[in-house]
């Protein structure tokens, strides 16, 4: 038997599903989206950014401006058996546009999303403004999979971001990014709003997070090594037999 795994995160989630073996498999990967981008698409955006080389890349900016998450949940999430959820790219906050929101993804803000984006708001993560608005958004998440038939099946996992090598020396991070620390205290109350909702909170012990230099997109605060990813997954198959009938 092959377990449906639906992805509404990065690649924390992503990775940690190969590191469960082939009893699993990927019914759908909503990628790089923010809960506030799903259900309101951003009209007259798309045209402006060109196709991206990376086709990945190119499905997620165009996902991402159509807010296309509730119509996938509709179609794929019968195929599902749990959901796994993070909140890694929530990082980088949202901008109102076009009647909508989209996410302020590298790749969209890089190709054409910066001109399109000139003077609109910037909800930058972890503002009470954010926070508001992700709330009833994370909200109205959750109940879409509820209704399609997955309530008490998703699982979140509280990542800290990391300022560690495996090695025990020190992440170097680029003058852009944020602070760690600061960021693993803005997201506390985000994790704690899933839990609000009964979504299952997988938090990954500090000593865990781990980064690597080995990792396939290079070190990161939020680019784990495999022994992290395979604590999550040990995590997640410790799960599966209290979970709810479907």
């Amino acid at each position: 038997m092959s377990f449906g795994v639906y992805i509404f995160g990065s690649c924390v989630s992503r990775d940690t599903v190969t590191e469960l073996g082939d009893d699993y498999h990927i019914v759908h990967y909503t990628a790089r989206q923010s809960a506030i981008s799903a259900g309101r698409p951003a009209q007259g955006v798309a045209e402006h950014i060109p196709t991206l080389s990376s086709p990945f890349q190119d499905r997620v900016v165009r996902a991402d401006i159509r807010g296309d998450l509730f119509d996938v949940v509709r179609r794929k999430a019968g195929e599902a058996d749990i959901v796994l959820l993070d909140l890694v790219d929530e990082r980088f906050g949202v901008i109102q546009l076009g009647g909508g929101y989209v996410t302020r993804l590298v790749e969209f803000w890089s190709n054409g999303g910066q001109a399109v984006s000139r003077g609109a708001p910037h909800l930058v993560f972890g503002s009470d403004e954010h926070f508001a608005l992700w709330s009833e958004s994370a909200s109205a998440v959750v109940q879409a999979f509820q209704q399609a038939g997955l309530a008490g099946r998703l699982a979140l996992f509280h990542t800290p971001w990391t300022t560690v090598l495996n090695t025990g020396e020190p992440l170097e991070l680029p003058s852009w990014m944020p602070d760690p620390d600061e960021m693993n205290a803005k997201l506390r109350r985000y994790v704690r709003h899933y839990a609000s909702l009964g979504v299952h909170v997988i938090t990954m012990p500090k000593d865990k997070a781990r980064s690597t230099r080995e990792h396939r997109w290079g070190p990161s605060p939020f680019h784990y090594t495999d022994d992290a990813h395979g604590w999550l997954a040990q995590q997640v198959a410790k799960l599966m037999p209290s979970l709810p009938p479907r």
